[in-house]
């Protein structure tokens, strides 16, 4: 097989990140294989190289916040403005850039195959040229980042997925899609400018463009490997076997210690809903309802009644918090609302033990009315 050759493959660019607030609510790595720092190069897959339309990777998520906001794939660049780095004559004015659309696709998991597409983003990326050959730090036409000589420079690039609202299942698989001149789903072909230009042009950069590779074993600070010697792709020839995969699909076995560089981010949601009937040491009962999602639209809502007929409704909601312990969960709401129509202003406690004890509900509102109850009937839970 042409991995061992073509493991080095090129590419380059600095990092493009997409931002985008889906909410107020804080944001983690699921899965993270992008090495910290980033080094001036990784090994990486070449599509024109390689014969390949889509290559990715199967990953896990441990936690429950999966709301996502944002892919982040390292490519790396082996394109030169002028000259090729496999002619040592790669000449780059510092900071020349290029611009290349490339797709990332996200799939259920069906048994080791991809299952159906649980969302797509094709975003259109400036990507740097690698730097210019240092024939004096370096051999082989490479280029010095001030320490080490490479033939490719690594940089990222990050697709938004916070307007899709796609909360992920335990374990996805992704593919990276873009164009070459004779590979990709729509090859560019022989007819471009970039093609068809004479020495000494570098030729079309994307096809120096490549996926950049790490080892888990050393790099992976978040989520899971389910299938640690795999990978998976759409590729004409260089797969495990030697051999064509079409469609996209698993490519077993050979995949160890060279795995996507990619970074999962997500929405750290929590949500809680209440609707039962409490009951405190003194005898009194109040029916409560109540509801909060961290990343959904809007705050929380509350609504109470007492034994004695008095009613608060809630009409905003200021703050929500929420702790957690081994055996319990807590979620706080602070705002405004009506009680027997008179505004007051109301902090309202749910503690949730998961089934271990009674579930805690604590009214209190501003005019001095207070009630501590636990459920006697319905249900409580947070997340």
């Amino acid at each position: 097989m042409r991995r061992t050759l073509l493991i080095c493959a090129f590419i380059a660019s600095f990092a493009v990140v997409a931002s985008a607030a889906v909410s107020a609510a804080p944001v983690t790595p699921i899965y993270n294989n992008i090495p910290t720092p980033l080094p001036g190069n990784l090994p990486s897959w070449g599509f024109e190289a390689t014969g390949t339309q889509e290559f990715g990777d199967r990953v896990g998520f441990t936690t429950t916040a999966r709301r996502l906001v944002s892919v982040t794939q390292t490519m790396s660049s082996w394109a030169c403005q002028l000259g090729h780095w496999y002619d040592a004559d790669c000449a780059t004015t510092p900071g020349a850039t290029f611009t290349h659309s490339v797709t990332m696709n996200l799939y259920n998991v069906a048994g080791t195959a991809p299952g159906t597409l649980i969302g797509t983003k094709t975003q259109t990326f400036v990507m740097p040229y690698r730097p210019s050959t240092d024939p004096i730090h370096c051999t082989g036409g490479r280029w010095y980042d001030g320490t080490d000589c490479f033939n490719g420079k690594a940089f990222t690039i990050t697709f938004d997925f916070s307007s899709q609202n796609l909360t992920l299942p335990n374990q996805v698989i992704f593919g990276v899609a873009y164009n070459t001149t004779h590979h990709g789903y729509t090859p560019m072909g022989e007819t471009t400018a970039c093609f068809i230009a004479p020495p000494p042009s570098g030729g079309c950069p994307y096809d120096s463009l490549n996926v950049a590779l790490a080892d888990p074993a050393t790099t992976l600070s978040a989520g899971t490997q389910p299938a640690p010697n795999d990978a998976y792709q759409d590729t004409d020839y260089s797969s495990c076997s030697n051999g064509a995969i079409h469609p996209f699909g698993l490519d077993a076995g050979c995949w160890t210690g060279f795995k996507p560089a990619t970074e999962f981010i997500a929405l750290q949601c929590h949500k809680g809903d209440g609707d039962g009937d409490f009951g405190d040491k003194d005898g009194h009962k109040h029916h409560a309802k109540f509801h909060q999602d961290s990343c959904g639209n809007g705050g929380g809502e509350v609504a109470d009644d007492d034994d004695s007929g008095k009613h608060f409704q809630s009409t905003s909601t200021d703050s929500a918090t929420y702790n957690s312990s081994a055996d319990s969960e807590t979620m706080t709401l602070v705002g405004t609302g009506l009680d027997d129509g008179v505004p007051v202003g109301f902090t309202m406690v749910a503690i949730d033990y998961h089934g271990l004890a009674p579930a805690i509900y604590t009214l209190t509102l501003t005019n001095g009315r207070t009630f501590t109850g636990t459920l006697l009937n319905g249900i409580v839970q947070l997340q």
